[in-house]
């Protein structure tokens, strides 16, 4: 969760802001095992200059803002600093990872047994946060550099970040999350279009919205089989997620990033709980044998 200079302002501002934001780190790795569990936003600055901005890239990687997310469960996330990007995207890798194996689509879940209240307390602290992208194409896209990033605003959390020239291609690539993105669904698709050309013209002058055209928009939090983009533990709630992985009387297994210690809101995270937790369906087969 660590983060890379930001684009679009001043090199002394962004030293600013980089220094802020390792200082926030710093004192929330403060944090003791014994002590209670708090809400990461306690560790901000008092009236800190880049609160703000700090609290925005919270709802991108935790798909919340930090008075909602819990500190020991932000400590315990292990960034090996090694972020594949995938030109064809995700959701290839995956279908091509598991394309020999049998697997059955098209088949909902139209009812779901309560029964088991420890899974529903759990389930109910890892709440599931929203972040959303959207995609504008952009002519005459070789006047910017390939690969910068800008920022909406520094002075507000509810603001967008936008990845011009991903992959080099003609592209921009605008990441919303937490409230914002919560209010955005709330509107129709234009919803989000308005809200990504608004701030660019207030960055890039308003010609600038001749450029840009929508071409792909994904609202999780509007996805019927989703309901939300990936996980994050409320404050006193780190520990649900080894209890939602925990198997009920070694018949129910459970998988999924919601499930992992430090590996959460990641798709190596889920697919690793998805490992650990067929090791554990062959382990209690051959028990019974």
């Amino acid at each position: 969760m660590r983060l890379s200079a930001p684009i679009g302002f001043s090199l002394s501002e962004q030293a600013a802001f980089l220094q802020a934001h390792r200082e926030f780190y710093e004192r929330l790795d403060s944090l003791l095992d014994e002590k209670p569990d708090i809400p990461a936003a306690t560790f901000l600055e008092p009236l800190g200059r880049w609160n703000a901005l700090i609290n925005a890239v919270s709802t991108y990687v935790s798909g919340a803002e930090l008075d909602r997310v819990s500190s020991r469960d932000f400590l315990r996330y292990d960034d090996s600093g090694v972020n594949w990007r995938v030109v064809e995207g995700y959701g290839t890798v995956i279908a091509t990872h598991g394309r020999d194996l049998p697997v059955v689509l098209g088949s909902p879940v139209h009812l779901i047994d309560h029964s088991v209240p420890k899974k529903t307390q759990a389930a109910l602290g890892l709440p599931l946060g929203l972040a959303d992208k959207l995609f504008l194409s952009l002519s005459h896209a070789e006047e910017f550099d390939e690969e910068i990033r800008l920022f909406g605003r520094t002075d507000h959390s509810e603001t967008g970040v936008y990845h011009f020239r991903p992959f080099g291609r003609s592209h921009i690539e605008a990441y919303f999350g937490g409230r914002l993105a919560s209010e955005l669904e709330a509107r129709d698709d234009v919803g989000f279009v308005d809200f990504a050309v608004g701030e660019l013209v207030a960055l890039l002058g308003s010609n600038f919205a001749r450029r840009v055209k929508p071409l792909k928009l994904k609202r999780w939090g509007a996805d019927p089989f989703s309901r939300g983009s990936y996980s994050y533990a409320l404050p006193g709630k780190a520990d649900c997620r080894a209890e939602l992985a925990a198997p009920v009387d070694n018949r129910l297994f459970f998988a999924g990033e919601a499930c992992s210690r430090s590996d959460y809101s990641t798709a190596h995270g889920a697919y690793l709980s998805g490992v650990a937790a067929a090791e554990a369906v062959i382990a209690s087969q051959k028990t019974r044998r």
